[in-house]
């Protein structure tokens, strides 16, 4: 089983070929529609797209390579029963047809988030919105990218980077220069070809094993056929319930992705697009049973064999099995292993270029919409298409630091579903479920819905909480707007000076307390400081007017500023670090094998010693910032530069009054 095995030109040929059909699509459309120079054109075709393609796009836009590896590494490792996920997806599918379809489609929208616009009357909770619905778009991406790359780097030898470079780029040209159309019809493309790998495989599978009856036995014998798991425990991994209900729920919010909104708004009738999710249900059933069946009979294959590939360390993830098994199966059959890469290229294709037209679409229709109001079409259609390179760009980036997330690629996608797809999916629902629904509730419950979604999922939270800050901060910029800088920084500081407070009389024993704590500290912080940028060209305004000055000397003040705060980030860590080791006794520079260094293993010291460090560590966490929180509150009531005096200055610097301030 451990002999040397690789491609042969055959396979490497099909492969191209599979890359080669999409961009060939792309320059058709390209060329064909040259004239048609229209956002709705580009965005929608033209909203005159037929059914079966635009039902086929859904379907290998959101199943793709994720589950073409994904679940039969599920399968193969824990069990059939993963499939039963793609029951839940069809029973969103049904939900979909009789409740979202008919809400959406009459308002003939380009962007999922006009609709909260439009219901809310607000601005924020769109804006909100399409920000939570574009990290999560492109965290889904870079998971897209990870599929395939993993399969070439195990198959085919190629290198990680060639390979997310490779499929990227491919899918950002095509989709940038054909716009809807070509991504639709190389989705069709994609499916027929993902389908026919997928059977390829059962087929040679079942064959070598000894036929389906025998794949059923093995797996029965080796514990993977256990549709038996029923259990209410959240803690179990999957069950029946989980997957169906589960999967139901999350599966719903794809139904209200801008991905999908985009498809059915591109229909010609609300009939077509409730067709597109009823063929949609058949699909994934389908689709479901001939994916479980890959996972069963490589296990079969293996289990007959005698050998675990990733036990005996001939592929080093567990996503990589399906590919592997294809590649070393299948030998005698020139070209098919090519064919299954080709597939998994082209099923991520598929999600890729579908995840960055859409994403291009939210960024013209949400947040350049006003600004670009007066333009010409083509100008707007021409910034669209650099918009999909860019975010293209960003996706093939991402997928970089995806490499390092570990699990099943199913487990990570639905994670990022389920965390950052629920509070839309709240909030449209609830929009249109409850009449007397108001901004505020959609704000509040989103971002509560948010901080939980994150904090049950660790691994997800840990790799994107970089992001939340800057989130709040447009929810900052929005008050600031409305009253002021002054005000809003005045606020944030006694709201970290009352968490802070809370805390202490909390002590370091409540952990999920005390995430929280971390967490909302860091989001307040980051506030703080960037509108505190805000705060400075304030003073620039004040300083230009107050000295009559031609040119305003922001570079000197900015300068300033920066001189007296730079030192001050370099010197808190040093002193922070001193008052830990003054507190606990322990030095951080130490080797984490000497006795001495905070970093040692707790579980090696004694009561009185593990509670020092938990002592000396919520001292700094919590104590230290009491007493900068009130230092702070005392400068900042010093600070005269707002309200009416702000306002004079203002009108004086842009010409409008020549009040002497």
């Amino acid at each position: 089983m451990a002999e040397e095995i690789s491609y042969s030109m055959v396979d490497y040929v099909v492969a191209a070929i599979t890359l080669v059909v999409p961009m060939g699509i792309g320059l058709w459309y390209a060329v064909k529609d040259v004239h048609k120079g229209t956002r709705d054109e580009y965005l929608l075709g033209g909203r005159q797209m037929s059914v079966l393609p635009v039902a086929m796009s859904i379907f290998i836009t959101f199943v793709s390579a994720i589950s073409l590896m994904g679940t039969p590494a599920e399968t193969f490792f824990f069990g059939v029963i993963a499939v039963c996920a793609h029951i839940g997806c069809s029973l969103s599918y049904i939900i979909g047809c009789f409740t979202f379809v008919p809400l959406l489609y009459p308002l003939r929208l380009t962007s999922v988030y006009e609709y909260l616009k439009l219901r809310y009357r607000s601005e924020a909770v769109r804006l909100l919105s399409t920000i939570v619905g574009l990290v999560g778009t492109i965290i889904y991406q870079s998971i897209v990218l990870l599929s395939p790359a993993l399969a070439l780097q195990a198959c085919a030898g190629l290198p990680f980077w060639v390979s997310i470079a490779l499929i990227g780029s491919i899918g950002t040209l095509y989709t940038a220069i054909g716009g809807f159309k070509s991504v639709i019809w190389t989705d069709v493309f994609q499916m027929v070809l993902v389908f026919l790998g997928v059977i390829a495989i059962i087929v040679k599978a079942c064959i070598a094993v000894g036929g389906v009856g025998e794949v059923w036995s093995l797996s029965k014998e080796g514990g993977r056929i256990n549709f038996d798991k029923f259990s209410l425990d959240p803690r179990v991994r999957h069950t029946l319930l989980s997957l169906i209900v589960g999967t139901m729920f999350m599966w719903s919010s794809t139904c209200l992705s801008q991905a999908t909104v985009q498809r059915i708004s591109s229909l010609k009738s609300l009939w077509d697009a409730r067709m597109v999710f009823i063929i949609n249900l058949f699909i994934n059933v389908f689709y479901g049973a001939l994916i479980g069946l890959v996972g069963l009979s490589t296990y079969a294959y293996y289990s007959k064999h005698g050998c675990d590939p990733y036990e005996a360390g001939l592929i080093n993830n567990r996503n990589q099995i399906a590919p592997y098994f294809v590649l070393q199966a299948m030998t005698d059959m020139p070209g098919m292993a090519g064919l299954f890469m080709g597939a998994l290229c082209c099923g991520s294709l598929s999600s890729v270029s579908s995840g960055i037209n859409s994403m291009a679409a939210i960024t013209i229709q949400d947040i350049l919409g006003q600004p670009l109001q007066h333009v010409k079409e083509e100008i707007i259609t021409f910034i669209t298409k650099l918009l999909v390179v860019a975010y293209g760009a960003l996706a093939i980036g991402l997928a970089y630091f995806a490499q390092s997330m570990d699990g099943p690629v199913t487990q990570l996608s639905g994670s990022v579903f389920g965390a950052l797809g629920s509070p839309i999916l709240g909030i449209i629902v609830m929009g249109a479920a409850v009449p007397w629904a108001n901004k505020y509730g959609a704000l509040a419950g989103a971002a509560v819905s948010l901080a939980i979604n994150l904090w049950s999922e660790i691994c997800l939270s840990a790799r994107i909480s970089f992001l939340v800050p800057h989130l709040n901060n447009l929810y900052f910029l929005t008050l600031k707007g409305r009253y002021g800088a002054y005000s809003v920084i005045q606020v944030l500081l006694l709201v970290k000076l009352t968490l802070r407070l809370v805390m202490w009389q909390v002590g370091p024993t409540t952990i999920w307390l005390l995430c929280f704590f971390i967490a909302s500290n860091r989001v307040f912080t980051e506030g703080t400081c960037k509108l505190l940028s805000l705060v400075i060209s304030d003073l620039v305004d004040e300083d230009a007017v107050l000295h009559n000055r031609p040119n305003a000397v922001s570079a000197l003040i900015f300068g300033t500023a920066a001189l007296l705060s730079k030192p001050g980030q370099t010197l808190a860590p040093i002193i922070g670090t001193w008052i830990l080791s003054l507190q606990t006794g322990h030095d951080i520079f130490r080797s984490g094998l000497e006795s001495g260094s905070i970093k040692a293993d707790l579980s090696l010291m004694d009561t009185s010693a593990r509670e020092s460090h938990r002592s000396g560590v919520f001292f700094i966490l919590v104590c230290v910032p009491v007493t900068c929180a009130l230092l702070q509150l005392l400068a900042w009531s010093q600070f005269s530069l707002k309200g009416h005096r702000l306002a004079q200055v203002k009108a004086a610097r842009e010409g409008l009054d020549h009040i002497q301030v």
